[in-house]
């Protein structure tokens, strides 16, 4: 138990993308190295120390826009409306909303990298963590591309095209008070600093 790995790989599918876009595969992969379990290791008042490290990316299909879940937003919608032709008000067919073909997963690529220790007798848990998460592919409306003298400026369909980098570190120390075969009393504090961009 010195080296840890684990791969995932995920497969999805979801009704609301086209037919090309509708399946994404999403891998993740988990390293660790029990460093105390080396022969070389030996330090007194360290009782276990892990170092590991993470990648993983995560598809979203729950893309809302405007309060609205955007299914079906490849496929153009039809309302009726009313307008007048000499003198009359006639009903008319009209298209509500373009359509995005492209219209596909929101993705998310998470890293971390941590450290475990266990000090000073057992009596000190330590976990330190700094993490880094890149969204892209962010549904939004693009604005300023259209003129309103088209007609078509407020039904531009919702994009792919939004980004997001979230990265920041997290601490954790706890203190055994008390340890017995039937009860285990722990105090601990945890704090962690994030930064959007």
């Amino acid at each position: 138990e010195k080296y840890l790995a684990e791969f995932i790989w995920r497969y999805d599918g979801s009704y609301i993308f086209p037919d090309n876009k509708r399946f994404g595969v999403f891998p993740g992969l988990l390293w660790g190295w029990n460093i105390t379990n080396e022969d070389f290791f030996k330090v007194n008042g360290i009782d276990y120390l892990k170092l590991r490290a993470s990648y993983g990316q995560m598809g979203n299909d729950q893309v809302f826009f405007r309060g609205s879940l955007q299914e079906y937003a490849y496929l153009s919608t039809y309302g009726f409306g009313n307008y007048p032709i000499n003198g009359q008000v006639v009903t008319t067919l009209n298209e509500t909303v373009l359509a995005n073909p492209n219209f596909t997963w929101e993705r998310a690529n998470n890293y971390n990298i941590g450290l475990d220790a266990t000090v000073w007798n057992k009596k000190i848990d330590l976990t330190i963590e700094y993490f880094m998460n890149k969204r892209d592919q962010i549904l939004i409306q693009k604005t300023g591309s259209t003129p309103a003298s088209s007609g078509i400026a407020d039904l531009l369909p919702p994009v792919n095209a939004g980004k997001v980098n979230n990265k920041g570190f997290e601490l954790s120390v706890s203190y055994n008070i008390k340890s017995t075969k039937d009860l285990t009393i722990r105090a601990g504090i945890n704090g962690g600093y994030a930064r959007n961009k």
